[in-house]
């Protein structure tokens, strides 16, 4: 019978644990696979991949995200699991019953055991093979991919090396082309400019072959530094072939055969024989880092599993110690020691890398640290019960200690009853209102009437006697407060330099504190803001943590001094930020109205006349002004960031960091059939300030097309070109004119034009969208498009700017009647519908991104329709709940 009841335990600890570690590991799982899928959907949608395909490339980014996660979920299922059971005293009853810790214990290590075995085989057996295989599959389709299906009318396609094609129209796919340019450079310095009524191209994937079949066109063939040798060949039909080139060739031929691995797809045996070769370097100090790094990562592979176990035996004494906590509390905890653990790991790969230490006090240090921490408070746990209940006491003693303690029970009686306010007093009445307002939502949560002995039913939002009183009395007061934060914050929001985000951010406070004026609305509003606030910060860390393990290898393997990443995460932060806010307002908004929930609040509520719309309305309304903050962030704090950030990034990884101060588009389409091609631009050298576009164009070229036909009617070529003055300045060039048959041909030494673009229009700040603020990206936007550039994805990206903001509002106006229907599901449930929800919101969201980048969906479509979607599908589900 002992046998068979420890047996029932034991399944029964071990479910308890296992329902929130699994739970945990799919909220881990997404957040690290959130980038993952919104490339694949990307990649997906724009190579017309296969559903086999991704599901082969997001099979092979699993490995690692579950190495890393199975650790921090049976941490998480264990804090919270046996802290539910020291919550409802669970674990009192087993003491009682003779059933020590150590059988709590057992079911707990077992899943440790279970997580250690499995994160082994991945880490061992499964990833490297993994990165290696996709890799191979990225390569592949770079030099898979149809030409023809890239080919956009009106944009410039320079993808086949040392062609670049226009083309008015296309049909079909990129098959049939009309009014076409077709500009090839030789290797002798030759250019041959071919313009065409039609053409169709076709070409072979395989080979890489290209064969353009022209209809109708002429053929410009010199060399710029030749003026004489200028030749003109019209045709009716022509057929250009243009082979790959090396890079082409050598890049097939490598994929043709097994390409050889670096350090992170070998396996164990592969490892340390790179080791011995490593060990053979002539020079001691390229021989220690290169011995370094490869130990640092043969011995993550042997570690990082054992997190498993050690998060096991440390889960169970902080969860039995966690009484008071709740799940909320041992999920922040977890994320707590789950980043301690990797900072203490990344130091020591770093360390281990540089040869400072050896690799069993680098890589090992976590795992025996948080190891011997878990075993002695377990042991102090399991003793301290035991002394104190076997502790022979005298009677005497025990007596003189009661006496003891019933004095200073009275002397704290007394003094509060000294400091209590007179009664009458402002502060009297608040402290018995308060007292009352906590009576009442106590009798709400176990009355199911909510309204108790009232006659009117008071409630949370009711309307008692006294409290009406009160809160009338408190009002105005707190309408002024209200109307003085609000002043303050506009009138600090015009005195600044850029004032608009403040005047923004002030008058949305200020209409949020005058709304939120009853006692039901700051009750709500109090529980959302603090639960919301821990959500930001746990998915901040955990956003942060992930990027941090991004740069391990890069760190360890260039030997980067750890100050470096920890600049780029605060350069990365704001960004982090637009990323975890919607997913927290969600989360929030399931745990706050799922505890009153639980506890009949919401019932109480409805019980005293007061809808669920009213009820919401106070989270809707805060959510609102989250999308004005997460705007503001986006839009004047994420851009500068992103530039520091991605330069701090090329330094880590050993790349030449991007300069930001200009970008040089060589083939320009201008106004009247112009068009411009400059083989290349120095600045000018006046270091203080110097305009777009003052510096020197080299070997230029302006063409006049007839729009019509596209016949080239004028071209010109100079040396070298400045634009002084609001006039083109042309050096040591020439100019030929086509009209009726007519050519005309002149040298010049120095000759002034007046095109209609000025320098600054081919030249100017090179920035990625995500650099850029919504006014900046519009001008891009408008820029490339008069040029003749693609710019579909940067629509997309523009229309992003308004749409991605207001996501919170969109998940918390779908997440609410989720929260209502739920019923008295505990808070893990919630967490797992909203990580859930985010889920699929953000597959819809990449899904028609990639569409619109693609020219599928219209741009504005691509970027709001989400938001559309689930906001129309909340509002009706929100229609549809009982209020």
């Amino acid at each position: 019978m002992k046998s068979f009841r420890l047996d029932t335990i034991w399944r029964y600890i071990f479910r308890e644990v296992l329902s929130p570690t699994l739970l945990g590991l799919v909220v881990y799982v997404l957040v690290f696979l959130m980038n993952a899928l919104f490339e694949l959907a990307e990649l997906a949608i724009k190579k017309e991949l296969p559903i086999r395909t991704v599901v082969e490339l997001l099979f092979y980014f699993m490995p690692r995200v579950l190495v890393m996660t199975i650790p921090m979920a049976i941490l998480l299922g264990v804090l919270v699991g046996i802290g539910r059971m020291s919550t409802d005293s669970e674990v009192i009853a087993l003491r009682a019953s003779g059933v020590s810790y150590w059988k709590v214990l057992a079911p707990v290590l077992t899943l440790g055991i279970v997580g250690w075995l499995l994160a082994s085989f991945l880490i061992v057996q499964v990833e490297p093979r993994a990165q290696y295989r996709r890799h191979r599959v990225y390569d592949k389709l770079m030099y898979s991919s149809d030409l023809r299906r890239e080919i956009k009318p009106r944009v410039f396609f320079e993808e086949i090396p040392g062609m670049i094609l226009y083309a008015d129209e296309v049909r079909q796919g990129g098959d049939f082309l009309e009014k076409v340019f077709l500009y090839q450079s030789g290797d002798d310095g030759k250019e041959f400019v071919t313009v065409a009524r039609r053409a169709q191209l076709d070409y072979d994937r395989r080979d890489g072959v290209a064969h353009f079949y022209l209809e109708s066109g002429t053929t410009h063939a010199t060399s710029p530094a030749d003026a004489d040798s200028y030749q003109i060949s019209n045709f009716e039909r022509q057929m250009i072939v243009k082979e790959p080139d090396e890079a082409f060739r050598i890049k097939s031929s490598l994929l043709a055969r097994p390409a050889p691995k670096n350090f992170h797809e070998q396996t164990i045996p592969e490892l340390r024989e790179s080791i011995r070769r490593a060990e053979a370097i002539s020079e001691p100090s390229v021989r220690a880092r290169v011995v370094g790094t490869i130990q640092s990562l043969l011995h993550e592979r042997y570690a990082l599993p054992v997190a498993a176990l050690v998060f096991s035996i440390l889960g169970v004494p902080l969860g039995i110690m966690n009484r008071r906590g709740g799940k909320a509390s041992g999920f922040s905890l977890s994320i707590a020691i789950a980043i301690l653990y990797w900072v203490l790991l990344s130091v020591g790969q770093n360390l281990v890398s540089q040869g400072t230490i050896h690799p069993y006090v680098g890589l090992w240090f976590g795992n025996v640290t948080l190891g011997i921490l878990g075993i002695v408070l377990f042991l102090m746990r399991e003793r301290s019960e035991a002394v104190r209940l076997s502790l022979p006491v005298p009677a005497s003693l025990q007596r003189a200690l009661a006496s003891l303690r019933r004095r200073e029970e009275r002397r704290l009686d007394a003094q509060s009853v000294a400091a209590a306010p007179p009664p009458g007093t402002p502060a009297q009445r608040r402290s018995s209102r308060r007292g009352r307002h906590a009576a009442r939502l106590t009798l709400a949560a176990v009355s199911p009437g909510g309204s108790g002995d009232r006659p009117g039913g008071s409630s949370p939002g009711g309307a008692g006697d006294v409290d009406t009183e009160a809160d009338t009395q408190e009002e105005p007061s707190h309408r002024i407060r209200s109307l003085v934060l609000g002043g303050l914050a506009v009138v600090v929001g015009i005195a600044s330099l850029s004032y608009s985000p403040f005047v923004l951010v002030g008058l949305a406070l200020l209409a949020i504190i005058l709304i939120f004026s009853t006692t039901l609305d700051r009750y709500v509003l109090r529980r959302f803001v603090a639960i919301l606030a821990g959500c930001v910060v746990t998915f901040f860390a955990l956003f942060a943590v992930y990027e941090f393990i991004q740069l391990i290898d890069d760190l360890v393997e260039r030997a980067q001094p750890m100050s470096k990443a920890l600049a780029y995460l605060e350069y990365r932060s704001p960004w982090i930020m637009t990323q975890v806010l919607p997913m927290s307002c969600l989360v929030a908004t399931f745990l706050a109205f799922g505890v009153m929930s639980r506890f009949n609040e919401v019932v109480a509520v409805k019980a005293s006349g007061t809808s669920i719309y009213r009820l919401s309305a106070p989270v809707m309304i805060l959510t609102v002004a989250i999308s004005t903050l997460g705007y503001v962030n986006q839009d004047y704090l994420v851009p500068y960031a992103n530039q520091k950030a991605a330069q701090i990034k090329d330094a880590i990884r050993g790349r030449t960091p991007r300069s930001y101060q200009s970008s040089e588009r060589r083939w320009v389409f201008g106004a009247g059939g112009r068009l411009y091609n400059f083989q290349n631009y120095n600045p000018a050298p006046i270091p203080v300030l110097p305009a777009a576009g003052s510096g020197t164009f080299q070997g230029l070229s302006a063409y006049r097309l007839d729009p019509a036909t596209f016949d080239v009617r004028e071209r010109v070529y100079a040396r070298t070109a400045n634009y002084v003055g609001g006039i083109w300045v042309l050096r040591d060039g020439w100019q030929r004119e086509f009209e009726d048959g007519r050519e005309s041909f002149e040298t010049f030494a120095e000759k002034r034009f007046d095109f209609p673009e000025g320098a600054a229009y081919f030249v100017s700040e090179w920035k990625s969208p995500e650099q850029m603020n919504l006014s900046e990206l519009g001008t891009f936007v408008r820029d490339l498009q008069r040029r003749g550039y693609d710019v579909q994805e940067l629509k997309v990206d523009l229309y992003d700017k308004t749409a991605f903001p207001l996501v919170s509002l969109t998940l918390v106006i779908l997440g609410i009647p989720f929260c209502f229907r739920m019923g008295k599901r505990g808070s893990l449930y919630g967490i797992g519908v909203a990580i859930a929800l985010v889920g699929v919101f953000l597959v819809t969201f990449s899904t028609t991104n990639a569409l619109g980048g693609i020219g599928l969906l219209p741009p504005f479509l691509a970027a709001w329709a989400p938001n559309i979607l689930f906001a129309g599908s909340g509002i009706y589900l929100l229609l549809r709940t009982e209020t």
